[in-house]
């Protein structure tokens, strides 16, 4: 998504775009109420577990993913 919809900016500052996607337009109809939410910064994502971390207050997501997925 970065290089499609935010080659030259990060996330934060991303704007919605001229043809998003339907995926593109939730995240950033949300990224406000996200903000608050967001703990740590990710990294390059190895020893991140999106299922099992407490990555936001509200505490880990539920359902399972296998490994290679992520």
């Amino acid at each position: 998504m970065k290089g499609l919809y935010f080659p030259n900016c990060d996330f934060w500052k991303a704007r919605r775009g001229s043809h998003p996607s339907w995926g593109w337009q939730s995240l950033i109809a949300r990224r406000d109420v996200i903000a608050p939410q967001v703990k740590w910064v990710v990294g390059n994502g190895h020893k991140i577990s999106i299922r099992e971390d407490k990555w936001m207050k509200i505490g880990p997501t539920r359902g399972s993913l296998r490994q290679n997925e992520y």
